[in-house]
């Protein structure tokens, strides 16, 4: 991509914590983009600008959401398994998800700076 090793310049870090910590609580992988190796996910971390998918002030334009598509669960599992143990350590700096009805393939999870503890959202 145009920015390289500078792409984590447009990161939120607590955004990328709670990414990873996400991971090591379900201890498993997580997709979010694969297409530099020849998968079909380019734009489920940050958008640039010239992104054209997407709301214009959506949180991945910010570097902090992130559309997941986990492995060896569905979905809709993870989904759950985020609300039911949204208390847990490492799952403390998500803050929204997307209603998983507007979105089955993925589990959008994100990191705005919000009070309420998990918001969910309709896209």
């Amino acid at each position: 991509m145009h920015f390289g090793e500078n792409s984590l310049q447009h990161f939120n870090q607590i955004a990328l914590q709670g990414l990873d910590d996400l991971r090591e609580y379900l201890g498993g992988k997580l997709i979010v983009n694969n297409w530099f190796w020849n998968g079909v996910y380019q734009w489920s971390g940050f958008r640039p600008k010239t992104c054209e998918i997407g709301a214009t002030y959506s949180q991945h334009r910010l570097g902090n959401a992130f559309d997941i598509k986990p492995a060896g669960m569905l979905p809709g599992e993870l989904y759950r398994k985020i609300l039911d143990s949204q208390d847990h350590e490492k799952l403390k700096n998500i803050t929204s998800l997307e209603d998983i009805e507007f979105t089955p393939t993925w589990v959008h999870v994100d990191f705005r700076n919000i009070p309420e503890r998990i918001k969910i959202v309709k896209p």
